[in-house]
């Protein structure tokens, strides 16, 4: 103010006002009051180096109590007819939701769709009932977004490491559901950390 006196024109005036820095938890608290259904987080930096989940994408999730979706490593390459989606699928809510959001991209951008089943049963006495089943209802859902949608088996192994297997096989995105863990950070189990350290390509998961 006292500089401005000395200044040719008494009208103006600069005014220098300090808000205070709510926590980012805080402000989505806030605003999900408001009424949403689903909040989705997409940040530059998302994954640390052992899988688990940056900082801020944590702060963020803190806020908002409904269902979650986090996008990683989003890369500079939009979907399009050439890409391919993997969705890891084990018959449960979590992993359905999942392939119907797998099924409305792929509707928009006209991208591939492989459901894939992780198989646990041993190898002598592997009965595959219930994993066509599975499969056979994604390919069900699939025809009703206009999806024809690819299926495999994989061979008895950990969670992870046959989802990240089957990855590698030129996809361009992995779309999971899970679930979240209690906790003060955001934490979705042992399956998708693994698999979030283990590949470094766009990966979407939606949680409960």
């Amino acid at each position: 103010m006292i500089a401005d006196e000395a200044e040719p024109d008494p009208e103006k005036v600069h005014i220098i006002a300090r808000v205070p820095i709510d926590e980012p938890a805080d402000v989505v608290k806030d605003e999900a009051r408001k009424g949403y259904d689903l909040m989705f987080i997409g940040l530059d930096r998302t994954i640390e180096r052992d899988g688990g989940f940056a900082a801020g994408v944590s702060q963020l999730a803190a806020g908002f109590d409904g269902p979650l979706m986090v996008l990683a490593n989003a890369g500079e390459s939009p979907l399009n007819s050439k890409s391919r989606l993997l969705v890891p699928v084990n018959g449960s809510a979590q992993s359905r939701r999942a392939a119907e959001i797998s099924f409305a991209l792929a509707r928009a951008t006209g991208a591939q769709v492989q459901a894939l089943f992780v198989s646990q049963t041993d190898g002598r006495s592997r009965t595959r009932l219930r994993e066509e089943s599975v499969l056979k209802d994604m390919v069900e859902i699939g025809e009703r977004y206009d999806v024809a949608v690819m299926t495999r088996i994989s061979q008895r192994s950990a969670p992870a490491g046959a989802i990240l297997q089957e990855a590698r096989r030129n996809f361009s995105m992995i779309v999971m559901g899970v679930s979240a863990r209690p906790g003060e950070e955001l934490f979705f189990g042992n399956t998708a950390t693994a698999v979030l350290k283990g590949w470094d390509g766009p990966i979407l998961m939606l949680a409960s």
